[in-house]
């Protein structure tokens, strides 16, 4: 039955930036289809009330006020999930950054964190989840892009258009190497 590829009822998803466009989109979703949620975030007040809204919906919501900024931030977010609901199936990192600068006015410093928001933070987070979801035997890992990535942008975005493009060959790469094993 090809519909049951995509039936996540029961599944567990860790969604990061979860109080942010993005993340709110997949969450809300991912409550709809019956999916247990780890909700992360930095900003309390809006992680609550996502969570809240998902709750209401009827999903099963964990919360955990914290950013994928660092290897033991994102191990917790996954420990979290294990703990919670026993497993974790689905990963959607949706946390990110853009500073907008021209190239001549951006400082590196500012370069580097929309790199380490959106390049690193997404690739930490996929090793983190690639342990236990191999451990089970499959998951799904989605790492949030744009076009942006793509296509490029002429008012000052070399930054996130570098750092979404990063993310796209991540993407690809993870493919590769963790289709064979389901995820």
């Amino acid at each position: 039955n090809p519909h049951e590829m995509f039936d996540v009822k029961g599944k567990v998803a860790l969604i990061t930036g979860a109080s942010g466009a993005f993340g709110m989109v997949a969450a809300r979703v991912l409550a709809g289809a019956g999916c247990r949620l780890v909700l992360a975030a930095g900003n309390a007040e809006a992680l609550a009330a996502i969570a809240g809204e998902c709750r209401d919906g009827g999903a099963d919501v964990l919360e955990v006020n914290l950013r994928p900024d660092s290897e033991e931030a994102c191990a917790e977010l996954v420990a979290k999930a294990q703990e919670a609901f026993g497993g974790l199936d689905i990963l959607v990192v949706a946390s990110g950054m853009n500073r907008v600068a021209k190239i001549d006015e951006m400082a590196p410093e500012t370069f580097l964190s929309v790199m380490d928001a959106n390049v690193t933070q997404s690739w930490l987070m996929a090793r983190a989840a690639t342990g236990p979801m191999k451990q089970q035997g499959g998951g799904k890992i989605v790492l949030v892009s744009s076009a942006r990535g793509l296509l490029g942008h002429p008012a000052g975005y070399t930054a996130y258009c570098a750092s979404k493009s990063a993310v796209d060959g991540i993407t690809k790469a993870l493919g590769c190497e963790l289709g064979p094993s389901g995820i």
